[in-house]
């Protein structure tokens, strides 16, 4: 995540890691089914929900905002400052459930 969703983004690096991320939570969802379920097990797939949401949220965001430096956006974009709040709808992880709402 550091790499690819770091303070300095860039729509490659963040398409980079949402591949990753989606083929990681493949591997945690099976385990998740398959096999005894921990604490650990839990927490982990809750981390990767949360990956899911920031790498999400910043490809939809065109713009660099504060200490989120967009390279292929760097200015700041007023439209995006009236958006602020995420639900989250699904039934099993798959981002193209998620949606943003607009306040």
């Amino acid at each position: 995540m550091w790499d690819y969703v770091g303070i300095v983004r860039s729509e490659r690096r963040l398409s980079l890691a949402k591949k990753r991320m989606e083929l990681i939570s493949e591997e945690i969802e099976k385990h998740f089914r398959d096999y005894f379920v921990t604490p650990n097990m839990v927490e982990l797939r809750n981390i990767s929900y949360i990956a899911h949401l920031i790498i999400d949220t910043a490809m939809r965001r065109k713009e660099s905002r504060g200490l989120h430096y967009m390279k292929d956006y760097p200015e700041k974009d007023d439209e995006y400052e009236k958006r602020g709040l995420i639900k989250i709808v699904r039934n099993k992880l798959d981002t193209k459930k998620w949606a943003t709402i607009v306040r």
